[in-house]
Formats: structure tokens, sequence, C-alpha cells
């Protein structure tokens, strides 16, 4: 009798977790997946203006030795890294957001092509996102460490 007991109680259980609705996402939430979402998309398509469009005019970027401050300097530096580096992905596990800024730290990987060497990538990046004055949200600062591609 008690065995058929637990098993009812057990089956309410499951029947009530079933019917309950889940929260939707938090706003955040769903800023942060948009916006790692459109920084994915942009390294994925290879294309140098797609991913310079990710940028602000002052956004400050450092990877690994290279320190790249201004689009200009930035785009010089993408150009080369964008013709290599495809199947971008990243894992955000720590974000902050206020009504003016993103702050995301997480996971990559990448796979490196460059002739006849292959390697794939994966490292820690922080990536700090600032509302600008048409609404839109850039990249203002960023910093990844993938070390010695593995091959």
């Amino acid at each position: 009798m008690k065995t058929k007991n637990i098993i009812l109680l057990f089956s309410a259980m499951l029947f009530i977790t079933a019917c309950i609705q889940k929260p939707a996402a938090s706003k955040d939430m769903v800023l942060v997946d948009s916006l790692n979402a459109a920084a994915t998309t942009a390294w994925n398509s290879g294309d140098i203006n797609q991913i310079m469009s990710l940028y602000s005019d002052d956004a400050i970027v450092i990877s690994g030795q290279m320190k790249m401050s201004g689009k200009d300097s930035i785009s010089n530096g993408w150009k080369i890294v964008s013709q290599y580096a495809k199947n971008f992905n990243s894992y955000v596990g720590v974000s902050a957001v206020t009504e003016q800024m993103v702050y995301m730290e997480g996971l990559f990987t990448f796979d490196w092509n460059q002739d006849n060497y292959s390697a794939f990538a994966k490292g820690v990046m922080v990536t700090v996102w600032k509302k600008q004055t048409d609404n839109s949200w850039k990249i203002t600062y960023s910093e990844e460490n993938h070390g010695d591609l593995v091959k």
C-alpha cells in the first residue's frame, strides 16, 4: 500500500511540475543572448564590414599579444584574422546588464585554417557593450586569450 501511495504522489508531483509555466527569459538575458548572437553571426560571416559594425569608434581590443584601439587599428587586425578564423562559437557564462552597458564573460572556440595549417582554438573572453546615442549597442572593450592553437 505504501508503494502505491508513493507512486501516486510521485506521479502527481510530475504532473504538477509539467503543468507549471516556465518563466519567460529575463529582458536582460534576452539582450545578452542577442548581442552574443550578433557577434557570432558577424564573425562567422567572414565579412570585415559586418565584424566592424559591432565596434564603437573608440573601441579597445586586446587579443593575445595584439592591442588595438580605434576602428582603423581594429579593422587592420581583424582583416587578417577573419580570413583564417572560421566556425566561431561563444558561450557567455557571466553577464551583467545596466541601462547603458552590458558586460559578458565566457568561453569561445573557432577553427583556424591557414594554408596547410589547421588548428582548434579555445579561450576566454571579456566583452563590454555600450549603448550608443542611437540606441544601438557597440563593443567598447574586448579582451580575449586563446593561448596556443591546438592541431
